[in-house]
């Protein structure tokens, strides 16, 4: 999905793109309240500052809303800019929050991970409600195998195995994909 043509307020006039902060366009879905009701909506494109989504109802410039989104949690912002199908938010948050999307968006492209994987995102949530896993069997092949070891190779989990028994635990890499904290 491509954002429309128009240009941004930060945009040269020669046309080169002069953006506050770097953009990552990234597969995935987050829900908007907009005046009292909840919307789907696909992400376009997203930064420390703001995102740009496709929407089912286009809210007018300078309206605030709240997003909900799967690796970052919950963002308020401000519309910016309508599109073709959508809108551009700039986010309305605290620095920390800010730190945090920067911190995701940083371990998504440095993974080479730009969807939202459930399964992963299910896995991180466990063990990040408890004190790790332990499992006897894990069988080769398994969605649940594959998913350790991609997991555990990009730094998200502490996985050893002795005796047959395997321990699990999240690091706090791993955290940062969790749900930002409210």
């Amino acid at each position: 999905m491509q954002a429309s043509s128009s240009k941004s307020v930060l945009e040269a006039k020669s046309g080169r793109e002069r953006r506050a902060y770097r953009r990552v366009r990234i597969e995935q879905f987050c829900r908007m309240i907009y005046r009292g009701r909840e919307y789907p909506c696909e992400v376009i494109d997203v930064s420390e500052g703001g995102t740009a989504l496709k929407t089912p109802v286009i809210p007018e410039v300078g309206e605030s809303l709240i997003l909900y989104f799967d690796d970052m949690g919950r963002v308020r912002g401000q519309v910016v800019r309508r599109i073709e199908g959508g809108c551009a938010i700039a986010f309305s948050t605290t620095q920390i929050k800010r730190n945090r999307v920067v911190q995701r968006l940083d371990l998504l492209v440095k993974n080479g991970r730009t969807q939202s994987l459930p399964h992963e995102r299910l896995l991180l949530e466990l063990l990040a409600a408890g004190n790790g896993i332990e499992l006897t069997d894990i069988r080769e092949g398994s969605i649940l195998k594959q998913t350790l070891e991609d997991a555990r190779k990009a730094g998200w989990i502490e996985w050893t195995s002795d005796a047959g028994r395997h321990r699990i635990s999240i690091t706090e890499r791993g955290r940062l994909l969790g749900p930002l904290a409210k």
